[in-house]
């Protein structure tokens, strides 16, 4: 998804998104956050994400979660212009081979 969202590959990153997806903190849907991309890719010429301390629970067989940190930037030159930190918990679920992305809440942990 970090990929895709360099690559402003909108398609890209949202595939993981199951059709039943939510997005707590703002009450997003599938639509909701397709939405949203596209609106932030319009206003940033770059946008990158860097993920880290990432933690995996398993919950069964086919459910998990992760929380992680992202440092989400944008910009329109080698130097970004906008940047914040946030602190994320996401739910999986695995659909065949693919795990797919039911949830997402966030809070911001720094930045503008």
């Amino acid at each position: 998804m970090a990929q895709a969202l360099a690559d402003s590959d909108v398609r890209g990153v949202m595939s993981p998104l199951a059709d039943d997806f939510s997005g707590v903190t703002w009450n997003l849907d599938e639509r909701g956050a397709r939405l949203l991309l596209q609106r932030e890719l319009r206003a940033h010429e770059q946008l990158r994400a860097r993920v880290f301390d990432i933690d995996v629970e398993m919950r069964g067989e086919s459910r998990a979660t992760a929380t992680f940190q992202v440092v989400l930037t944008g910009g329109s030159g080698m130097i970004p212009d906008t940047g914040r930190w946030y602190r994320v918990e996401s739910g999986w679920r695995l659909d065949g081979n693919d795990w797919k992305l039911l949830s997402a809440e966030w809070e911001p942990v720094a930045g503008r």
